[in-house]
């Protein structure tokens, strides 16, 4: 008999002979009838058997030895939804029952996945065109709404409040009062760049002097970096005001290497980035009164998570790294977890470029929903990341979205249940 152990816990045997953290192996005479018992570590719980036991429900499985057996365990955290420590902070209502509704997704108290679509985002927010590529199109394949609708704001430039204002009244708001939930990323202009109306160009640029304790108190930067946090407030509280509660990911993967605001090589950013996210957290909260936000913490999701500049619980409301590949690996699945917030993926997909791109109409989309309930199944939400010129990311662009769409475990907008 060979056992193999996934997580934290083991695996004993009667008759002795099994016992087993991560990988054994143990000869018992032919036809002997072995018991097998799987205990999860302090804060893990026994998931699933696979091989000859994948049938059982409980921690014990009988095997009986008529031939060689290979049998797994698996165990997974046991997260629990804890309330976050904010002050002085009060949600509203409605974002108060969002973050519920994921917390029981995620604790599999109540069973489903959300699926998220991204707009593409090309000077305007996410313009009718694009609209129509990637929401409307999945529509019109599978007769279903996302469940999140996705958007980024000043991903390639800076928006106007009026602009801001017209996507939040033109699309929005009415994706939100028809049951969807909405996702919004902020990926702000380069303050140290050339051109503070052109993003795209700038954002990946990391310029000399560039130090982001000048955009907290008493920094140069300070000024131009407020003007930045008003002008999004204004937008965010039209939301607030019409209803709509949004997932909020400013500045994601600051673990990264891509981004002005991430992790350089020559130095750590961490701890400022740490303040200057709660800066903006007790400045949208306790000054703009922004009680409808539910702080989306998104780094990379890779193997040096303990490095991750995770601000902290009183400043996070959920857990949702990015994370690409064929085989939609999340190699921090664990650790993401650990945290005890619900947990998604904010950015989640094939690979984008290289020899083994899968973003090319093949990808099967059915495999998203195979490979979350099968492996990662405390994943309440996922969000596909849209397609874009030579590149198809987005579910509509690529095989079989309309039996994802409606698969039995796949929430789409007119399951989304929190209310």
């Amino acid at each position: 008999m060979t056992v193999a152990v996934r997580g934290e816990g083991k695996v004993t045997s009667s008759p002795p002979g099994i016992s087993c953290r991560s990988k054994c192996r143990r000869r018992f005479p032919d036809r002997a009838t072995v018991r097998l018992i799987a205990k999860p570590s302090k804060k893990w719980s026994f998931w699933k058997w696979s091989g000859p036991c994948a049938k059982r429900n409980g921690a014990g499985c009988t095997v009986s030895m008529s031939t060689a057996r290979s049998v797994k365990a698996v165990f997974r955290l046991t997260i629990e939804i804890r309330p976050a420590p904010h002050h002085p902070r009060t949600l509203s209502p409605d974002a108060a029952r969002v973050l519920a509704y994921l917390g029981r997704l995620s604790n599999d108290t109540e069973p489903g996945v959300i699926v998220g679509q991204l707009c593409l985002n090309t000077g305007f927010i996410c313009d009718d065109v694009n609209y129509q590529g990637a929401i409307g199109k999945l529509h019109e394949q599978s007769g279903k709404w996302p469940g999140i609708l996705s958007l980024t704001y000043e991903d390639w430039r800076v928006h106007s409040s009026a602009e801001l204002s017209s996507t939040n009244q033109r699309l929005i708001i009415p994706y939100s009062q028809a049951g969807g939930l909405i996702s919004i990323t902020w990926d702000p202009a380069n303050p140290w760049g050339p051109d503070p109306q052109n993003a795209w160009r700038d954002i990946e640029h990391h310029y000399p002097g560039a130090d982001l304790r000048a955009l907290l108190p008493g920094g140069a930067k300070r000024g131009q970096w407020l003007a930045s946090l008003d002008r999004i407030a204004g937008a965010l509280a039209e939301l607030r005001d019409a209803g709509v509660v949004v997932l909020w990911r400013p500045m994601q993967e600051m673990n990264g290497t891509l981004y002005w605001w991430a992790k350089t090589g020559t130095g750590d950013k961490h701890e400022t980035f740490i303040a200057l996210w709660r800066d903006m957290f007790d400045y949208f909260t306790s000054v703009k009164g922004l009680d409808n936000l539910l702080w989306t913490f998104a780094p990379v999701s890779n193997q040096a998570w303990s490095s991750f500049p995770y601000p902290g619980d009183a400043y996070v409301d959920t857990v949702a790294p990015t994370a690409y590949g064929n085989d939609l690996a999340i190699t921090s699945y664990d650790d993401a977890l650990a945290y005890g917030k619900p947990v998604g993926m904010s950015e989640y997909g094939p690979y984008a470029w290289g020899a083994e791109m899968g973003a090319n109409g093949s990808f099967d989309d059915r495999k998203y929903i195979e490979r979350l309930s099968h492996d990662y199944p405390r994943i309440a939400f996922f969000i596909s990341m849209c397609s874009w010129e030579g590149v198809k990311m987005s579910l509509a662009d690529n095989l079989y979205a309309n039996e994802l769409m409606n698969d039995p475990r796949v929430i789409t907008r007119d399951k989304v249940a929190w209310r």
